[in-house]
């Protein structure tokens, strides 16, 4: 289309040229007769100059819009990432004040082991970034397991929830301490001294036992205390964890204390 409106414009310049330039005075008769045609000539002339204008005015616009809406991605873009690396910090700076101090960094969530038996994920990060075994594993909401496994370019974290799992706990606002074990697929099996008042809806923390953990760090919700037997040493409870490793996409890594 605007090839042809440039020719067409081409034409009738040219045109024009001749008539004006080229061609004898003609008698004033015949030039009454043929100004008409002149102005005719003209008008068409000036139309399709500016049809040519408003077809490059368009074009122009057209470029414009374009290099703006791939500038305006660019920017959704980079806001999105900024919104996403300020919510990473978020959620460390939570760790940091209500975990641990000793945040070592971040890490995705790679993968997750499909066994039923088991509870492993798979982090992007490894011994070249300098994971190391044991550094245990966190998230705001509370405790996630520790790295077990460490190769050049990747991990892999053990949850509280997997069998091969245990860790130091204390009930939170009482006195007493156990030991919880993994029982899949979303539960710990604790055991506690006889003594120890234990109660459903108690909040549990790690205890400061030596362990792998720091202190206090949220684990789960007692969800059911077994009957305790006449002849029984331990009092036995259930614990639904505060973290559902099902939903994580991240975690934080703390250093091995």
């Amino acid at each position: 289309m605007f090839k042809q409106l440039t020719l067409l414009f081409i034409a009738f310049l040219i045109v024009g040229l001749v008539m004006t330039r080229f061609m004898p005075t003609p008698p004033m008769a015949v030039t009454s007769g043929i100004i008409p045609l002149t102005r005719l000539s003209q008008q068409i002339s000036m139309n399709i100059k500016n049809a040519v204008t408003s077809v490059l005015e368009q074009r122009d616009l057209r470029d414009r819009y374009n290099l703006n809406h791939e500038e305006l991605q660019s920017l959704r873009n980079e806001v999105r990432q900024l919104r996403l690396e300020v919510a990473r910090l978020q959620r460390a700076e939570a760790v940091r004040k209500t975990v641990s101090p000793g945040i070592f960094t971040t890490a995705e969530i790679t993968a997750i082991d499909p066994s039923p038996l088991l509870s492993r994920l798979r982090i992007n990060l490894g011994g070249e970034q300098g994971v190391q075994r044991n550094m245990p594993v966190t998230v705001p909401t509370g405790l996630v397991g520790q790295v077990m496994e460490v190769s050049s370019r990747e991990a892999w974290v053990i949850t509280l929830v997997d069998p091969e799992s245990n860790v130091g706990i204390a009930i939170q606002g009482k006195s007493g301490r156990g030991i919880a074990v993994g029982a899949p697929p979303d539960r710990l099996r604790a055991e506690f001294p006889r003594n120890v008042d234990v109660q459903v809806g108690d909040q549990i923390v790690t205890a400061s036992l030596g362990g792998v953990y720091p202190a206090n760090v949220r684990v789960g919700v007692v969800d059911s205390v077994l009957p305790l037997g006449a002849n029984a040493t331990k009092r036995v409870a259930f614990i639904k964890p505060d973290v559902d490793v099902s939903n994580l996409e991240e975690v934080i890594l703390l250093r091995a204390l």
